[in-house]
C-alpha cells in the first residue's frame, strides 16, 4: 500500500466505523446553534442525529462553519511532519468554499515541504454521493496503487457518482432559497415532493416535482434504472442516507434490493450529518450509485 494518506471532511456522512475500518482522517466542519454555541460536526457522537433534528422540528436554526486556511494547514501539515503525502478529497466546490481554503493551505506548505505532495481534489459531490467516491478511492489505495494513480483515479471516478434526492418538507428549502415561501407553502399543502440532482459540476440541480413520498421515492429508484452501469443488472455499491425519515431509508433501501438484486452486498443507509442536514432540515431522503460509465 502507498505510504500516503488518502483524507476527506466529516461531510460524507458516514458513521465513524467507515473512517476507522478505512484508516481515514477526516476533517470536522462545524455547525453553530441558536445559542451562538459552536459545535463540531462529529458524526454524531456529541449530539445524536435524532436530537439535532428534533431541536430543529422545534424551531432551531442552526447555521454552518467551513474549516478555514489555519485549520486545514494544521490538519494536512500533521502527515507531511510524518514524511507522507496527502490526497484529500473536498466537499463539493458548488455548495462549499472549503475546497478554497484547502488549496491554500497546501500551497503554503510547499515551502516548508517541499519534498512532499498534497492533492486537493473536488468530489463534485456531497454527503452519501461524497462518502461513494472516498471509498472507491480507498478501494484503489488498499489495492496498492500509487499516489498519483490514486489521484487520477479519483479525477475520472467523480464524474461517474448519481445522486438523487428528494425532499418531503419543503419548509427548509424555502429558507434556503431553492424554493419560493409561496411555492413552498402549496407544495407542503399538495404533498409535493421535489426530487433534485447534483450534476457535473457539484451543483444541486432540481429535476421534477411529484406528489407524495411514494411516487418521489419510485423517481429515484427509475432514475437508477436509467443510468445506473449495467442497469437493472447493476453489480456495484449503493448509498442511501436521510434527514430524520428512516421510514424513508428503509423504503429506498427495499426498493433498490427488489430491482438490483446483483448490486454489491447490501445499501448502505446513514443519517444525513448535522452541517449537510442545517440546509436540507428532516425530511430529505437521498440515493447514490455508479452511472452507466463508471470505470473499475
Amino acid at each position: 500500500m502507498g505510504d500516503f494518506v488518502l483524507a476527506c471532511s466529516s461531510t460524507v456522512d458516514q458513521p465513524k466505523e467507515f473512517f476507522d475500518d478505512r484508516d481515514i482522517p477526516y476533517i470536522c466542519f462545524r455547525w453553530i446553534s441558536d445559542d451562538g454555541e459552536v459545535h463540531l460536526d462529529d458524526l454524531g457522537q456529541s449530539l445524536s442525529f435524532e436530537e439535532f433534528y428534533a431541536r430543529m422540528r422545534k424551531g432551531a436554526l442552526p447555521k454552518t462553519s467551513q474549516p478555514n486556511f489555519q485549520d486545514f494547514f494544521d490538519f494536512f501539515e500533521s502527515f507531511l511532519r510524518e514524511g507522507r503525502d496527502v490526497l484529500y478529497l473536498t466537499l463539493s466546490s458548488g455548495i462549499s468554499g472549503a475546497m478554497g481554503s484547502a488549496v491554500s493551505a497546501a500551497e503554503a506548505l510547499k515551502e516548508n515541504y517541499p519534498e512532499r505532495s498534497i492533492y486537493v481534489v473536488d468530489s463534485r459531490n456531497a454527503s452519501l454521493g461524497y462518502a461513494l467516491l472516498v471509498d472507491a478511492v480507498w478501494r484503489q489505495k488498499d489495492a496498492g496503487r500509487s499516489f498519483k494513480d490514486c489521484c487520477d483515479y479519483a479525477l475520472r471516478a467523480r464524474e461517474q457518482v448519481e445522486t438523487w434526492f428528494y425532499s418531503t418538507d419543503l419548509s427548509w428549502y424555502v429558507r434556503g432559497g431553492r424554493v419560493k415561501p409561496v411555492a413552498g407553502l402549496v407544495g407542503n399543502i399538495l404533498n409535493i415532493c421535489p426530487v433534485l440532482h447534483v450534476d457535473r459540476e457539484g451543483l444541486l440541480i432540481p429535476q421534477m416535482k411529484v406528489r407524495g413520498k411514494q411516487k418521489a421515492a419510485q423517481a429515484l429508484i427509475q432514475k437508477m434504472e436509467e443510468l445506473a452501469a449495467d442497469g437493472r443488472d447493476y453489480h456495484g455499491p449503493v448509498y442511501i442516507v436521510h434527514s430524520d425519515c428512516p421510514e424513508e431509508g428503509e423504503k429506498l433501501s427495499r426498493m433498490v434490493r427488489e430491482r438490483f438484486p446483483a448490486m454489491e452486498g447490501m445499501p448502505v443507509v446513514s443519517n444525513i450529518g448535522c452541517v449537510i442536514g442545517a440546509h436540507t432540515g428532516p425530511g430529505t431522503a437521498a440515493l447514490t450509485f455508479w452511472g452507466e460509465s463508471h470505470i473499475e
